[in-house]
């Protein structure tokens, strides 16, 4: 699947007028690049993925609770980056996409094998 990184321009004409259209970023990593598009237009279109629809952007504890994995591994910067979660940085927060996080938890070997003390701790959050 293709994905936007950079705002790109392209421009058509139809009935003698010409029509621009901008295509933006849809991720929230890419939040930069699409505020500025939206002061140069008069209409917007937001075109969502039909196969995953919109992705809701979850929390820590969130994450934790349902992938049923320590808490800890999300929320420390640490672990993120030694287990290779993937997430987004928005405004500050931390977020993630359960979209994500499903794949990753299927393709990690650290979520099937994980450390007998990490597979002993409780899951905050989790019910």
């Amino acid at each position: 699947m293709l994905h936007s990184l950079n705002a790109s321009v392209m421009h058509l004409t139809h009935a003698g007028t010409r029509i621009y259209l901008i295509d933006t970023p849809g991720g929230p990593d890419f939040l930069g690049q699409s505020l500025p598009a939206l002061e140069a237009v008069e209409t917007v279109a937001v075109v969502i993925n039909a196969a995953t629809g919109i992705e809701p952007m979850i929390d820590a504890k969130q994450a934790a609770a349902a992938l049923r994995l320590p808490y800890y591994w999300f929320a420390d910067h640490a672990m993120r980056t030694k287990y290779r979660i993937p997430h987004y940085l928005m405004g500050g927060l931390v977020r993630y996409r359960l979209s994500d996080l499903s794949a990753w938890a299927t393709l990690t070997t650290a979520v099937q094998g994980r450390d007998v003390q990490d597979a002993d701790a409780p899951v905050e959050g989790a019910e």
